[in-house]
């Protein structure tokens, strides 16, 4: 049994959590303001190509049918989605440091 004599609040935890989200939400928000445009497309492939991968994953258990099409469909209409909210960043007066520093 371990004893402590150091008892910490919830809330005195929570704050310490808050606090470094925010640090981290900061850091974040440096490091893609100074990252070119193509830079950006290329990490929101990344990301899309992450989110593929994960709607369309193969079971653990063997299939009888093998229909793979509306996995790949909607991971497919996942990707147009997130392609047209990308676009619409671009192309808008977006500024995502204003909106990083405003949320937090």
């Amino acid at each position: 049994m371990v004893a402590s004599s150091d008892v910490i609040p919830i809330d005195k935890i929570w704050n310490l959590i808050v606090s470094q989200a925010r640090h981290g939400a900061h850091d974040f928000s440096i490091w893609t303001s100074r990252l070119s445009d193509a830079e950006r497309i290329a990490g929101l492939c990344v990301f899309i190509l992450i989110l593929m991968c994960l709607m369309v994953r193969p079971r653990r258990q063997p299939r009888r049918e093998t229909k793979s099409g509306p996995q790949f469909t909607y991971a497919l209409i996942i990707v147009m989605i997130f392609a047209f909210g990308i676009g619409m960043a671009f192309d808008s007066s977006l500024n995502v440091d204003l909106l990083l520093r405003k949320l937090f």
